[in-house]
């Protein structure tokens, strides 16, 4: 069981291996992160804040983890972080050695609550669709499967689709796991001996509903981070 390489398992070419350096970047605090009444926290808060800080939005719009040498900047960093670039649109392997590889393998492991291995890491940089993601309100490192490659692909390619949803009813919310093993209990796909699982950020936007379990949220409240 792990994460396997979309690259592996779309038969697509992923960019070369993220070396996991950064210079200059500095790794920005995590939101603060408010709760629900009845609603639910990570389990690992040290291990999942270490995940978020390499989620975080930076001044220029984007996830700090997305190396920002290879964004061709075209704004000047201001007090209102600018918007996305319009044209990002790729997939990283990330580097088994880096931090980034490290923390967000290490908060899988720690919640899927199993013994696993990490086949590969593979970072979702699509500025399209994380330009529609709202961080409002804070945000979460939540896990979200899904049976067929279908709806993978189309996560990867769309983002989060509400007007897809089943469960619930027409147009609830997309569901997310606090815990890599709920995801991993029949909700996400598995080909062989390998299941494929989305990373994602969650923010407090627009929530339908929250407990100890899961979080449900509405359109452009979620982005896949990572698979």
């Amino acid at each position: 069981d792990g994460l396997r390489s979309l690259a592996w398992s779309l038969g697509r070419r992923c960019l070369p291996a993220d070396t996991g350096t950064y210079p200059g970047l500095e790794l920005p605090e995590r939101a603060a992160q408010p709760k629900l009444p009845g609603g639910g926290s990570p389990a690992f808060p040290s291990l999942h804040d270490a995940v978020l800080r390499f989620a975080a939005r930076g001044e220029d719009g984007v996830p700090v983890c997305w190396k920002p040498q290879t964004l061709a900047r075209r704004w000047v960093p201001a007090k209102t972080p600018a918007p996305p670039p319009r044209y990002l649109r790729r997939r990283v392997e990330v580097n088994r050695n880096s931090a980034e590889f490290k923390a967000v393998t290490g908060y899988f492991q720690a919640t899927l609550h199993c013994t696993a291995s990490v086949a590969s890491l593979t970072r979702l940089e699509h500025s399209e669709v994380y330009r529609r993601y709202s961080p409002v309100g804070g945000e979460t490192i939540m896990f979200h499967g899904c049976k067929t490659p279908k709806n993978e692909h189309g996560i990867i390619e769309d983002g989060f689709k509400v007007s897809h949803c089943v469960s619930g009813g027409a147009n609830y919310g997309t569901w997310f796991a606090y815990n890599a093993s709920y995801s991993n209990s029949g909700y996400v796909l598995t080909e062989g001996a390998v299941r494929h699982i989305f990373v994602c950020v969650a923010s407090y936007c627009d929530v339908k509903r929250d407990d100890a379990t899961m979080r449900v949220v509405g359109q452009d409240c979620a982005y896949p981070m990572w698979l």
